[in-house]
């Protein structure tokens, strides 16, 4: 079975995410998408695909079988299920501080990329600014997940992942308007 590609992760994102909405009221799709664009990169598309599906399988109802009966290889769906939060199982027990040692722990770099580049983008200073009061407490125990992993990434990656806020074309905008 062929994988799917970048640009077709991401319209099937798009639509696994279609009506949901951050903390901070803007579509949720956004969210992967730019932690996808913070591992641009590292030049992987295995890192680039689970960037993108970080969330689906944790937020949406599509599952692990899904994502694999779509074509995505085992290596994708390893680094979705190690980032992925299962409360009820795996997880369930674990603080989510050492749900992020864990992570960091795995031995998966790929995986630690998109969890790290995924807090990046949680705590950048413009998605921060626009949480309502209630979550701007999430800043203190993301920034204590980054500075966890931080550690099991080679330098030369920390120094091409964009730490600050990202923005997201114009013509993937305009793309989900039309659709």
């Amino acid at each position: 079975m062929r994988q799917p590609t970048i640009n077709e992760t991401i319209m099937f994102m798009m639509e696994a995410h279609r009506g949901q909405v951050d903390k901070s009221g803007q579509p949720y799709w956004q969210h992967p998408y730019r932690v996808m664009q913070r591992l641009i990169p590292v030049e992987s598309d295995v890192a680039l695909s689970a960037a993108l599906l970080h969330d689906v399988v944790e937020d949406t109802d599509y599952g692990s079988e899904d994502l694999a009966d779509l074509g995505y290889p085992s290596n994708v769906l390893e680094i979705v299920s190690i980032v992925s939060h299962d409360k009820t199982g795996r997880d369930r027990g674990r603080t989510y501080q050492q749900w992020i040692e864990w992570i960091r722990d795995s031995g998966n770099l790929a995986a630690v990329l998109v969890k790290y580049a995924d807090l990046l983008d949680n705590h950048a200073p413009a998605r921060l600014s626009t949480l309502p009061p209630k979550n701007r407490g999430l800043a203190a125990r993301q920034q204590r997940a980054i500075e966890t992993l931080r550690p099991a990434i080679p330098e030369q990656y920390i120094a091409v992942i964009p730490a600050g806020d990202v923005a997201i074309a114009q013509s993937i905008m305009h793309q989900t308007k039309v659709a």
